[in-house]
């Protein structure tokens, strides 16, 4: 069924001919007490293989031989994982992307774009690291981690009069700022507000 997933997902997609890479996966399949590893790559079709047979969980004191294959294919797995990460880390991005992720806006005849993209700094949002594209269509977002801050729902039961409104002068503040410099945050929520001392960060 793993499999069957992954060729329906791949069924959707468009690969933009680049050489860059297939995309290689391992497709780990656990069903009650089996496991079994399989390899994918997405080419001009998605292929899936079997990497290895199905073993059963179950702890037998004589069956040696499953259990030493079984340590065997972990211990093999957890070095191909991290040659596969290796593979990914060292691959070159392509950026812009060919296709947008989201279509193209007329308002009043001025054309609206969504995007995503590292080099806009506003000076009030986390650094953008990287962004992609996961199952279902959604945008998958690494952004820096501010340690210091927190959710603004999380803090506005504990300010008193004056913290509030000095925070929320700040906050407006933010915005007019974006504004001004043609930025608009579509999800513009309490959730999606950090707050550390008098520094505003929106995501």
């Amino acid at each position: 069924m793993n499999c069957g997933y992954y060729l329906l997902f791949c069924k959707d997609q468009v690969k933009d001919g680049s050489p860059t890479t297939n995309m290689p996966c391992f497709l780990i399949t656990i069903a009650g007490p089996t496991f079994a590893v399989y390899g994918a790559i997405f080419s001009d079709i998605a292929v899936v293989d079997p990497l290895t047979t199905t073993f059963h969980l179950y702890w037998l004191k004589n069956n040696n031989e499953m259990m030493t294959a079984l340590s065997s294919t972990f211990r093999a797995l957890k070095l191909s994982l991290k040659e596969l990460d290796k593979y990914y880390e060292n691959m070159i991005q392509i950026f812009p992307r060919q296709h947008l992720s989201f279509p193209d806006v007329k308002v009043n005849g001025a054309t609206y774009r969504v995007q995503v993209n590292s080099q806009y700094d506003s000076g009030h949002a986390p650094i953008i690291i990287y962004n992609t594209e996961i199952p279902g269509g959604w945008l998958l977002i690494y952004m820096e981690c501010l340690d210091q801050h927190l959710m603004l729902d999380r803090i506005t039961r504990n300010l008193n009069d004056g913290e509030r409104f000095a925070l929320s002068a700040e906050i407006r503040r933010v915005i007019n700022n974006l504004h001004n410099s043609n930025f608009v945050h579509g999800d513009l929520r309490e959730g999606n507000i950090l707050v550390w001392k008098n520094n505003v960060a929106l995501i």
